[in-house]
């Protein structure tokens, strides 16, 4: 009894089957999906300057979820819930303690603690409490812009995925 017993059958793939697999559905929902936030950002009537800094962290969160749609960041407590709480925890932050290095302790801390709460790993939610900061985002507008966002990535995603499960299917 070795190793090789142990390892799921779809783990004993070939390494080159295995990344296709999950690079494909990545590369066809990360670059859709951004394109929707895009065009939603350029419609959108609270549209600034700044909303260009949010795709970046879209962008992660697009891919950790369509790169591994059964992984533990694929649900609404990571993909929505949390990136919400890290921006109106970064603009709270910056309202009470400045863009200082207490303010950014302070925020990321609540970040590390609603993770925990949450049971929800998502790390672009620190980037985004940080970004507030940076920003200096006194408004409800950068975190309706993240909600805006993130339930998009979601919405998109819980179409897309029986799709890829059915493709999945068919392939094994």
């Amino acid at each position: 009894m070795g190793w090789r017993s142990q390892v799921p059958p779809s783990a004993r793939q070939p390494c080159c089957a295995r990344t296709i697999k999950t690079a494909v559905p990545a590369l066809i929902g990360v670059p859709g999906v951004l394109a929707l936030l895009s065009a939603i950002q350029n419609l959108a009537p609270h549209k600034n300057a700044t909303e260009f800094l949010l795709l970046p962290p879209f962008a992660v969160i697009a891919y950790l979820v369509f790169q591994n749609p059964r992984a533990r960041v694929s649900h609404l407590r990571s993909i929505v819930i949390l990136p919400c709480l890290g921006a109106i925890s970064g603009q709270l932050c910056f309202h009470y303690l400045g863009f200082s290095p207490i303010g950014v302790a302070a925020a990321t801390s609540i970040v590390f603690a609603l993770q925990a709460v949450l049971r929800a790993d998502m790390p672009p939610a620190l980037a985004l409490a940080v970004l507030a900061m940076l920003l200096h985002t006194d408004s409800p507008t950068y975190t309706l812009g993240v909600l805006e966002g993130t339930l998009t990535i979601f919405i998109v995603f819980r179409l897309w995925l029986p799709l890829a499960v059915r493709t999945a299917r068919r392939e094994q």
